[in-house]
């Protein structure tokens, strides 16, 4: 079985990790909802995968196709996105 990468749950912990300026913008924004910065998910999650040797299941990553191209910058191996389109009143 492949390793399972949660974007939300990586930036938990660094957000709980980090205690300086960073770690505490991360905390709110997860907070109010906001979306994360794309260049610090970016650099998080490219961390995580190449930890894994690229070999594994991303959950909420990539969420647009500017970070799918980026994915495509590091990464060798074949790529498959689902995209799940629901609508809230189903939610």
């Amino acid at each position: 079985m492949k390793p399972h990468i949660s974007t939300g749950q990586l930036l938990r912990e660094y957000s709980s990790k980090d205690s300086g300026a960073l770690g505490e913008n991360i905390a709110n924004q997860l907070k109010s909802g906001a979306l994360i910065d794309t260049k610090l998910v970016n650099s998080m999650m490219q961390e995580a995968i190449c930890l894994y040797d690229q070999k594994c299941i991303s959950d909420g990553y990539p969420r647009d196709i500017h970070q799918a191209r980026y994915l495509s910058t590091f990464t060798n191996v074949k790529i498959i996105v689902f995209y799940l389109d629901v609508d809230e009143n189903v939610l």
